[in-house]
């Protein structure tokens, strides 16, 4: 019996600890902010911990973490030029959204003011079709999103956004002014 122990603590379990750490880094990734779409949120220059997502399905048994909600920030592949976007996530699968104005739209009935002029690719009221989210960023002015080029369907996303670890460092000239 004390040599099984042995084995395991000198063996298995170290095994066990580098197994889990390939896994989990497989699975996380930290990416650099380079635009202003997602402002005053995701700063140019602000670092972000993603959990990666592989066609929509789970590296990680946690469905809270995996799978793609209201409000969650994913990065994706855009559907016109496949180049890596990051939004927000605004309507999933089933959702009704109403284009009110370009100004404001309604997610299941709730009333979203987006205080921008640019016209939409929809009329009237649109349900989310099966498998897709309808994506905004933060800083809507200045964002190329869903208004451009629709739906996005879940396989073109690459990940989810967790956290920001740190924020951009500031230019010392703009604090002396």
């Amino acid at each position: 019996m004390f040599a099984l122990k042995k084995i395991f603590r000198f063996f298995l379990f170290p095994l066990f600890l580098i197994f889990w750490a390939v896994i989990l880094s497989a699975s996380f990734d930290i990416k650099r902010i380079d635009g202003d779409s997602m402002n005053p949120t995701l700063r140019k220059g602000d670092r972000i911990v993603v959990l990666s997502l592989y066609n929509g399905k789970r590296f990680l048994s946690s469905r809270t973490h995996a799978k793609i909600l209201r409000n969650d920030i994913v990065i994706f592949k855009s559907p016109q030029t496949n180049q890596l976007l990051i939004k927000r996530v605004l309507a999933t699968e089933g959702d009704l959204i109403n284009f009110i104005d370009p100004n404001t739209i309604s997610i299941n009935g709730e009333v979203l003011h987006i205080s921008d002029s640019k016209k939409y690719l929809f009329e009237d009221f649109t349900k989310i079709p099966k498998h897709a989210i309808f994506l905004l960023g933060d800083n809507r002015s200045h964002s190329t999103d869903s208004r451009d080029f629709g739906f996005v369907t879940i396989d073109r996303v690459q990940g989810k956004v967790l956290f920001k670890i740190s924020a951009r460092i500031e230019d010392a000239s703009s604090e002396h002014g």
